[in-house]
């Protein structure tokens, strides 16, 4: 199952934001390993640090908001996605493993390389990031279906309600037109997180904090 994960110091829903910790493991509990940055690609394709965990690597190396990363491990990162940049700056998910990291700082005038080892960092979630998700059918006798994350979902819709459990979560959503207008919500749990999307244009698109398990 692929699985997410968060940053203990982050709870926020950032638009266009990712964790820089994602890897695949089995439904249980599993340490976060990662250097403690949260990202988003900033309007020049730079992924650009939002967030430092304060005891993690990233903020011992003296990394700070508002940082650019310029290439991890020699490779550039400018134009690359969000889930690029993250599984290479996750790396091979085990602690120790030596980062090299060219950063831009607006408080130095040339980039630095920097060294870091990576440490754990957080704790684990079903799902989180970038979410897009539609309907098909209609909301009495239907799928939704698309992506959170790096997770694709395809969840039955039977009179208005998704009501399942699989992957050792349960799934309860409802789902409900707006008055006066042609979209939807989708709102309920899934493990023990509540969720709550509109629709635009048809379609759910947002970034979804952690869900946890």
């Amino acid at each position: 199952m692929q699985r997410q994960f968060r940053l203990l110091a982050f709870l926020g829903s950032l638009t266009a934001a990712a964790l820089a910790l994602t890897f695949s493991t089995p439904a249980y509990a599993e340490r976060v390993i990662g250097i403690g940055v949260q990202i988003r690609i900033n309007p020049q394709l730079y992924p650009e640090v939002i967030g430092v965990l304060p005891t993690g690597p990233a903020a011992t190396a003296g990394i700070l908001p508002g940082d650019l990363i310029l290439a991890v491990d020699g490779r550039v990162t400018r134009g690359q996605t969000l889930e690029t940049v993250t599984a290479w700056l996750r790396g091979p998910g085990f602690v120790g493993s030596l980062i090299t990291l060219e950063i831009f700082s607006p408080r130095h005038a040339m980039p630095r390389t920097l060294q870091l080892l990576r440490q754990v960092v957080g704790e684990d979630c079903l799902m989180e990031g970038s979410y897009r998700l539609r309907i098909s059918g209609s909301i009495d006798s239907g799928w939704l279906y698309g992506n959170i994350g790096n997770q694709s979902v395809d969840w039955r819709i039977a009179f208005g309600r998704v009501s399942a459990r699989a992957g050792g979560r349960y799934e309860s959503l409802d789902i409900r037109a707006i008055p006066y207008s042609n979209e939807l919500e989708v709102s309920g749990w899934i493990g023990a997180t509540r969720v709550s999307w509109r629709s635009f244009a048809g379609m759910f698109t947002g970034y979804q904090p952690c869900i946890r398990p």
